[in-house]
C-alpha cells in the first residue's frame, strides 16, 4: 500500500501491448504467424509446380510428332468445307451453355472458328512441306502449317474436355474463350512436337529475323498462378472464365450481331493454365489420322450429331 492507501500496481498484470507478446494467452498470435507462412510457402511452392508442368507438357513428343505429320500430310492443307463449320458452332454452343443457340450466337461462333482457320494460316507458301518447315523455324507456334488439323486437335481436346465434366454449363459466351484456348494449346503442341523431328536450320539461317506473327499467343506474360477451382459442380459457371468475371452472367440483353470483347494475353494465359489443369496436363492424341478419318466422315454425312470424337474406339487401330 502506498501512502494514499492505493494497492500498489501489479506489474506482471500490464496492459501495454508489448507486454501481451511476452504472455501466455499471446501465444495464439504466433500460431496464426506461422499458419500464414505455411500457406505462403503452400502457394509458392503450387506456383513452381504449375510453371514446371506448364514447361513440360509443350517439351514435344517424337511419337507423337510422327503423327501430327502423316495427319498433316493427309489432309494437305485441305480447308474445312463452310457448311461444316456452322454445324461445329451449333455442337460446341450446345454442350458448353446448355441451350438451343439461336442463330446470331452461331454465327457469331462460326465466324470465330473461320477467323482462326484462315488468320493463323501461313502465308506465301504453296509447298506443304516447305511449310512445315518454315513454322518449325518459328519460335512462335503461329502461324500454323495445316490450320485444320489443328482446329481437329482442339475440338478433341474441348470433348474430352466435356467427357471428364459431363454435367458442367458454361456462362454465357464461354464456347468462345473455351474454342480460343483449345486452338492456342493445340497449335502450341502440335508446333513443340513437329520440332523434334523436323530439321530447320537451314530455314534460319537463312531468314535471321522472325516475321512478325499474326496472332501472338505462344509468348505469354508472367502472371501470378491461381489454383483453379475444380468445376464439379452442375451450375452455370463462366469456363475458363478471367478472375474479374463475375461467378454468373449478369442480367443483359440478349446478344446482338457485335462481336464480343477479345481476352487479353493475360486472360488467355490464365485460360491456359486452367484448361491443362482440368485435363491433367494430357495433350495426347491417340490417333490423329483416324481424327482427320472422323472428320470427313462427318463432313460427308453433313451430320452435325456425329461430331464427337471418341478416341478409345480408334485408339487400338494401327496407323
Amino acid at each position: 500500500m502506498n501512502k494514499n492507501n492505493r494497492p500498489l500496481r501489479d506489474k506482471s498484470k500490464s496492459t501495454d501491448p508489448d507486454d501481451c507478446l511476452r504472455r501466455p494467452a499471446s501465444r495464439p498470435c504466433f500460431k496464426n504467424q506461422w499458419q500464414r507462412q505455411r500457406e505462403e510457402q503452400d502457394k509458392a511452392a503450387y506456383q513452381r509446380h504449375c510453371a514446371e508442368r506448364l514447361a513440360s507438357v509443350y517439351n514435344g513428343n517424337t511419337t507423337q510428332a510422327i503423327l501430327f505429320l502423316k495427319a498433316i500430310k493427309a489432309n494437305n492443307r485441305e480447308p474445312m468445307q463452310p457448311f461444316t463449320i456452322p454445324s461445329l458452332a451449333a455442337d460446341i454452343l450446345k454442350n458448353w451453355e446448355g441451350e438451343e443457340p439461336n442463330s446470331s450466337r452461331t454465327a457469331q461462333l462460326a465466324e470465330t472458328i473461320n477467323n482462326l482457320l484462315t488468320t493463323t494460316a501461313i502465308k506465301g507458301v504453296t509447298d506443304l512441306d516447305a511449310a512445315i518447315v518454315k513454322t518449325c523455324a518459328n519460335r512462335s507456334a503461329m502461324p500454323v502449317a495445316c490450320p485444320t488439323t489443328t482446329m481437329m486437335v482442339a475440338i478433341c481436346y474441348i470433348q474430352r474436355l466435356k467427357r471428364k465434366y459431363q454435367n458442367v454449363k458454361g456462362a454465357r459466351g464461354c464456347s468462345q474463350r473455351l474454342l480460343l484456348v483449345a486452338y492456342m494449346i493445340s497449335a502450341k503442341y502440335i508446333h513443340a512436337c513437329l520440332r523434334t523431328i523436323v530439321d530447320s536450320s537451314q530455314h534460319r539461317q537463312a531468314e535471321p529475323q522472325q516475321m512478325k506473327e499474326p496472332v501472338s499467343v505462344s509468348i505469354m506474360p508472367s502472371t501470378t498462378v491461381v489454383e483453379p477451382v475444380s468445376p464439379q459442380a452442375p451450375k452455370a459457371v463462366p469456363v475458363l472464365g478471367s478472375a474479374r468475371e463475375p461467378d454468373s452472367p449478369p442480367a443483359s440483353p440478349p446478344m446482338t450481331s457485335a462481336k464480343p470483347p477479345q481476352p487479353t494475353a493475360a486472360q488467355l494465359y490464365r485460360m491456359e493454365l486452367e484448361f491443362l489443369h482440368f485435363l491433367d496436363y494430357d495433350l495426347l492424341v491417340p490417333n490423329p489420322c483416324a481424327l482427320i478419318d472422323w472428320w470427313y466422315r462427318c463432313v460427308r454425312d453433313h451430320d452435325a450429331s456425329a461430331l464427337e470424337y471418341k478416341p478409345d474406339a480408334v485408339q487400338d487401330e494401327k496407323i
